[in-house]
């Protein structure tokens, strides 16, 4: 259970309506003590009184009348609406319930479980009219012919009963005067927000109610009512749970008894508990039980989440895991290992895809010696790298190990190139573009760029070689995939043939019309595409807007006026040198020539043709315009308020009129940019280029789903080059080759043990180019249509469940969920392991959470994070405990080894997590964390029989069970800690009312967390 409820309120009881108005106190099953009247039979009752009036005239006469009046009881249902259950957990056929969890079973009405109870309240204690019971299938028998309404069982008793115990007074039943405790009203709210109401106090209690009316007539959703069966369950078992009548006369009525048999009994006789009547009426029904509703599930091994988590111990890692031996003395090929320094025994170390942390910083380098025997070494790796080269060739370089006929070739040097002879792989040889290796000693010395350090380190080499195996042996499935995702490319294909004329048509009229031209004939020709192409961060349109150049000159009719063989032109410079084709315009736009400057306001007061102007605005028809002093190019000389929409209209664009030639609406040229329009043009000219505009246009629109492909030349249209893309992440695919080879020694991590390692990104790409290079070469074979330089296997581990938090799309998220960039932008002088396509994931790898044990196994829905912490305000950072602070990781990839290993990859460094408490440096926690979401109530699995020191502490062991289910007496059990009863503040204690239960076996989800500094050395 859980110290803190700060959203739940429970309630123990509701009754609405006339049931509020029942007398008869609760006897809990006790008819010891007969009240006043004798006890209630068959019905609840109530006593009506009915005030009547009579008038006549000026005569009023008053009198009353008293009638008992029955209600509903149990005994008048045989049967519910199935909508009104909104909820049973668990649910049904759930095959893993944890056995120290009660089922319960949940209605949507707030008070339907005490709605035909025939009896109030005593003490906060009522009990309901129903009962959910869980039975094991050897502890009930199904009736085969129905006795009544509702379908029944006959209940055949606990095997641990005494001898002669009817099936009705069972150990299978709780105890009848005690199923009040496990009925309640919840409320997702907070019926005590400043949390200073006494629960004993009848003041604070009828504050409570208000505000729960209050919520309740908000959101009637907000409260249910909810049913428990406290039986205490055992692993691995099949259970059926059954809704059924709690009281005798419900039981009755469900099995179809007679009405006059029913009325024989008490209102509050319960149906179960003691045996029942065994006359000649009641023989027939005696242990059988009607039911309203039912389910069925199972339970699972002994543990739930807290149990299973509290298991895990953090743990620092064996030293040994992420490592083992491989002897490298004998490669074959005649290739020996000479004895050198520091491997004299021919030993090195292979590494997996994990390493203990810093593993990746402390790992023996390429090349791990410059000794004379270890370069050798390299050099004749090199060479027979190299030798395939040399056959194709046919030469054969002086000095090689293998001489200069290794396979006794009989015939000419010259022919050995037509024989086909099979030699070791150059791994990334395609995505390189490096056919041989140099085997000069300075590069064997010095050169540890990717290319040399995969395919010279025996390590990187074993691990590539991985890569090959994988695409070996799963070549068909790989190949149907591959064929599956290149319908597109065929289409596609198709229209960059189309795109291939359409480019070369264009750019013969291009080159000839438009780039020919001279920059003046030019910007006549190509002023139309100023508006669409873009120079830096503006079109060439704004540019010429914003320029020196005058807007007319950019009009088409300027443009007819200064045509070359135009009459204007031929009639002003027959001879084309004083206005050559734009020259004007290029001064213009240059400002060594400037354009006559506007008319002012005076100045075109004289070119209007003022009288006719007037004379037409006089003569409209029915316009009331004052004509005395109006003038258009001046209306506010004489302003009119006009009264009819046509005249607000004709002003309005008489002032726009006006205020167009407004000298102050015109800039000034000297303020305005010179702008060389001859450059221009020229950059406008290129920037068309069809050349470029169609290639972009064409790959633009080419999209593939799950299809990869590289784009050409920025100036070539080619066919498509397509490659297929595998999304599958490839550690899988190592585990299944060996766990040993994904890592080493994993057995040396403990059972129940939480610690961290350290991704290998070195493992990982050589893994990816081995993959890929062997994929390249079956698409070579199959004869599919690609340049093996394709990176068909980018996604190394599972990245399925990275939360996205930055609002990247799904397309961006994926390209940040992969583990290599393309390999063939992998610079030549970069090394392995530094091409990480995450975005900020140091070269150390990422920071590797392991969890063994069988808690992920049960609950493969955990949620697993990463959170900084912190110091306490005040607190020794040296010694004091650490806290949670805000910020939050979450894992950037997952992977799991059957049954039990789970690993979280965070984008942390080992130091990160550490922390370190001498520079105030908090480090991080690692969360394990159960899932929010089920309401559940239970108690502890094992644990101390000594009593709970507080409510936290209650246990199977110290738990008061009676036979099979909890007693609920008062005090039947106590918390020994000072406080230790209270939840939330408040007294809390065993048997005061249903709504304490609630509280009491309430569980809140677990959270562990773990600081790095327990798991990192």
């Amino acid at each position: 259970m859980s110290d803190v409820l700060a959203r739940y309120a429970f309630l123990p009881w509701m009754h609405r309506g006339l049931s509020v108005k029942i007398e008869e106190a609760e006897n809990f099953n006790n008819f010891t003590t007969v009240p006043t009247g004798g006890w209630t039979v068959e019905r609840p009752q109530i006593e009506v009184k009915v005030n009547i009036e009579a008038k006549k005239g000026d005569q009023t006469a008053n009198d009353h009348v008293n009638q008992i009046i029955s209600l509903v009881g149990p005994g008048d249902i045989t049967g519910i609406d199935p909508r009104v259950i909104i909820k049973t957990e668990p649910r049904h056929w759930v095959t893993n319930f944890e056995p120290n969890f009660f089922p319960y079973i949940e209605f949507y009405e707030e008070d339907f479980p005490w709605r035909y109870t025939p009896a109030s309240a005593t003490g906060n204690k009522l009990r309901p009219w129903l009962l959910l019971l869980a039975l094991k299938a050897d502890e009930f028998k199904r009736d085969t012919a129905q006795f009544g309404p509702l379908p029944s069982i006959l209940v055949l008793g606990h095997e641990d009963d005494p001898p002669d115990t009817t099936g009705a007074a069972s150990g299978v039943f709780p105890n009848a005067a005690q199923i009040w405790a496990w009925t309640h009203v919840h409320l997702n709210g907070d019926l005590d927000p400043t949390n200073n109401l006494d629960p004993t106090n009848q003041s604070d209690l009828d504050k409570a109610l208000n505000r729960f009316r209050q919520l309740l007539a908000a959101n009637p959703d907000q409260a249910v009512s909810r049913m428990i069966c406290p039986r205490k369950l055992e692993p691995n078992t099949s259970y059926y749970c059954f809704l059924m009548p709690a009281y005798e006369t419900g039981r009755l009525a469900g099995l179809g008894v007679d009405a006059s048999i029913i009325a024989t009994h008490n209102a509050q006789e319960a149906s179960f508990g003691v045996d029942h009547n065994t006359d000649e009426d009641h023989s027939a029904y005696v242990d059988h039980f009607p039911y309203y509703y039912e389910w069925h599930f199972m339970t699972g091994d002994v543990g739930d989440f807290e149990s299973l988590v509290r298991k895990l111990v953090p743990r620092e890692v064996d030293p040994r895991v992420g490592t083992r031996t491989m002897d490298v003395q004998e490669p074959g090929f005649n290739i020996n290992f000479d004895p050198g320094p520091p491997h004299n025994d021919g030993v090195l170390m292979l590494e997996g895809a994990l390493l203990p942390p810093g593993g990746t910083s402390n790992r023996e380098p390429y090349p791990w010696s410059n000794a004379t025997p270890s370069i050798n070494y390299r050099r004749k790796l090199a060479q027979l790298l190299n030798l395939s080269e040399d056959l194709m060739a046919a030469t054969f370089p002086s000095n090689q190990f293998y001489g200069t006929n290794p396979f006794g070739y009989e015939g000419p040097a010259e022919d050995i190139k037509d024989d086909p002879i099979i030699t070791p792989e150059l791994y990334g040889r395609w995505h390189a573009l490096k056919n041989t290796l140099d085997t000069t000693t300075a590069a064997l010395s010095n050169n540890n760029t990717w290319l040399y350090d995969l395919n010279l380190d025996p390590r990187s080499r074993t691990v590539a070689g991985l890569g090959v195996k994988h695409v070996k042996n799963n070549q068909e499935k790989l190949m149907d995939k591959a064929w599956e995702q290149l319908g597109e490319v065929l289409e596609a294909n198709r229209k960059i043939r189309w795109g291939q004329f359409s480019q070369q048509v264009s750019f013969a009229a291009y080159a000839k019309h438009l780039k020919s031209q001279q920059a003046e004939q030019a910007n006549a020709i190509a002023s139309r595409l100023f508006r669409k192409v873009k120079l830096g961060t503006t079109t060439a349109f704004k540019q010429v807007k914003d320029s020196a150049l005058p807007d007319a000159t950019q009009s088409f009719t300027y443009r007819r006026i200064e045509r070359p063989y135009g009459p204007v032109m031929r009639r002003l410079d027959p001879n084309k040198t004083i206005f050559a084709q734009n020259a004007l315009r290029i001064s213009l736009a240059n400002k060594s020539k400037v354009a006559v400057d506007p008319k002012t306001f005076s100045q075109m007061q004289g070119l209007l043709p003022r009288s006719d102007v007037h004379s037409d605005v006089s003569t409209i028809a029915d316009y009331l315009i004052r004509t005395s002093n109006f003038s258009p190019t001046n209306p506010d000389a004489d302003r009119i308020t006009p009264d009819m929409e046509a005249e607000v209209r004709f002003k309005a664009a008489i002032e726009n009129y006006h205020d167009y030639f407004a000298t102050d609406n015109w800039i000034d040229v000297a303020d305005k940019n010179a702008l060389n329009l001859s450059i221009l043009t020229t950059q406008v000219v290129e920037e068309v280029n069809p050349l470029f505009t169609i290639h972009k246009l064409i790959y633009q629109k080419l999209i593939f789903d799950g299809l990869g492909y590289m784009v050409p030349p920025a100036d070539k249209i080619v066919p498509i080059m397509a490659y297929p893309v595998f999304q599958e992440p490839m550690y899988e695919t190592v585990r299944v080759l060996g766990i040993d080879f994904l890592v080493p020694n994993l057995h040396l991590i403990p059972n129940n043990t939480v610690t961290l390692l350290e991704s290998n990104q070195r493992f990982v790409e050589a893994f990816m180019v081995g993959a890929n290079h062997e994929m390249g070469r079956e698409l070579l074979w199959r004869e599919y249509p690609t340049d093996q330089r394709g990176s068909y296997f980018r996604q190394f581990w599972d990245s399925s469940d990275m939360v996205n938090n930055s609002g990247l799309s799904e397309k961006e998220l994926a390209a940040q969920s992969l583990d290599i960039e393309e390999i063939h932008t992998w610079a030549s002088n970069t090394q392995l392991g530094t091409h990480n396509a995450r975005p900020g994931v140091p070269d150390t790898g990422l920071l590797v959470l392991v969890i063994r044990g069988d808690l992920l196994k049960k609950f493969p829905d955990t949620i697993i994070y990463a959170q900084q912490a912190k110091f306490k305000a005040g607190s020794n950072h040296l010694k004091d405990p650490r806290e949670l602070d805000t910020a939050i990781e979450y894992p950037m990839f997952s992977a799991r080894i059957e049954p039990d290993i789970n690993f979280f990859g965070f984008n942390l460094t080992a130091e990160q997590a550490k922390g370190d408490r001498e520079a105030d440096d908090p480090g991080w926690f690692f969360i394990i964390q159960e899932r929010p979401g089920e309401i559940r109530f239970g108690i502890d699995v094992g644990g101390s029989s000594t009593a709970p020191i507080t409510w936290n502490g209650l246990n199977q062991n110290n738990a008061p069970f009676s036979g099979l289910y909890l007693n609920a007496s008062d005090n039947a059990v106590t918390t020994s800690g000072t406080g230790g009863n209270e939840i939330n503040g408040k007294p809390v204690n065993w048997g005061f009312n249903s709504t304490n239960f609630a509280q009491i076996l309430y569980q809140n989800p677990v959270l562990l967390a773990v600081h790095g500094d327990e798991m990192i050395p």
